[in-house]
């Protein structure tokens, strides 16, 4: 059964952890470029012209080491490929103690997103579909792998697999990360900077 959470002032709050879902002007819409990080929109998200790749070729975001809040968890890199219409999405975190890892999806480009993953430092995950009227739907979420960072040292990577029809088929996503700390509405740290003021990666499928 699905619940719905109401979003109020732009703020989730959970029982294990809080998300800030930053809120989006109304009637936003641009081209997204690919590989661009600024805050632009698309009615949908722009595909790669080359499909069906028989290899995964990974593409790296990084995120500046040292920029979070002292003494809290820091986002240092995502690093994103995918075969087959299979993601595999992993992110960089050093010193998430007792805070909490929030990804949000926009699969569509139209600035409003349609999905927000959080996970707390042990690995557990929630994964959560928003509708046109900021209401949550709880979905199944996928499996959290984690292990030692191999790009930098004290850092922990955080990996899950997703099915881009999982996500309503989508073929490409614009999305943002953020570290929530146990002080409610604080985050330690953006991803990328200037997510709070609607910056977003972007990444196309190289599978259909």
């Amino acid at each position: 059964m699905s619940r719905t959470v109401m979003l109020t002032g732009g703020v989730i709050a959970f029982a294990a952890m809080m998300i800030s879902v930053p809120g989006r002007a109304a009637g936003d819409h641009a081209v997204v470029p690919r590989g661009d990080s600024r805050s632009y929109w698309s009615a949908s998200c722009r595909p790669d012209r080359r499909v069906n790749n028989t290899r995964p070729v990974e593409k790296a975001y990084r995120d500046p080491v040292g920029d979070a809040e002292a003494g809290h968890g820091d986002i240092t890199g995502v690093w994103i490929s995918d075969l087959r219409g299979v993601v595999t999405f992993s992110i960089d975190v050093k010193n998430m103690r007792r805070d909490g890892l929030v990804i949000a999806l926009d699969t569509n480009c139209d600035s409003h997103d349609d999905y927000v993953l959080s996970l707390g430092d042990r690995g557990s995950a929630e994964l959560d579909r928003i509708n046109a009227n900021d209401e949550m739907f709880q979905m199944l979420a996928p499996t959290i792998v984690r292990t030692s960072s191999r790009h930098l040292v004290g850092a922990t990577t955080y990996t899950f697999r997703f099915r881009s029809t999982r996500f309503g088929g989508t073929t490409a996503f614009r999305f943002e990360a953020h570290v929530d700390t146990p002080t409610f509405a604080d985050v330690s740290d953006w991803a990328p900077n200037g997510a709070d003021d609607d910056a977003r990666w972007y990444y196309d499928l190289l599978s259909r």
